[in-house]
């Protein structure tokens, strides 16, 4: 790391260590929120029943197979419901690009 040696001083100038101490500070949150996001994921995975788990294998493999039969691709992070579904219905407006679901659920 190359510091700004300011020439009347021979010190490192207060410019340059508020910013190495900015990039520092950034560094170790950024660390902290990858390690954080780690947990929240391992302790979201952990409330997941084996049974929901094959469901929702088994509900991607069909999902795959209508993406290719009508050729619409679908980017989803979290946002999964599992439970007995009585009716479904979802958004049909293709230009805001998000796909809502409205469910009723089987008691």
């Amino acid at each position: 790391m190359a510091l700004n040696i300011d020439n009347t001083t021979s010190k490192p100038s207060r410019t340059v260590y508020r910013r190495e101490h900015f990039k520092m500070n950034n560094r170790l949150i950024a660390r902290e929120l990858v390690r954080l996001a780690k947990a929240i994921s391992r302790d979201a995975a952990l409330d997941v029943t084996p049974e929901e788990q094959v469901a929702f294998k088994v509900f991607a493999k069909d999902l795959a197979k209508l993406s290719k039969k009508h050729g619409v691709a679908i980017k989803s992070v979290g946002g999964v419901t599992f439970g007995p579904i009585k009716s479904i219905r979802y958004s049909d407006d293709a230009t805001s690009g998000d796909l809502l679901y409205t469910a009723t659920w089987a008691d």
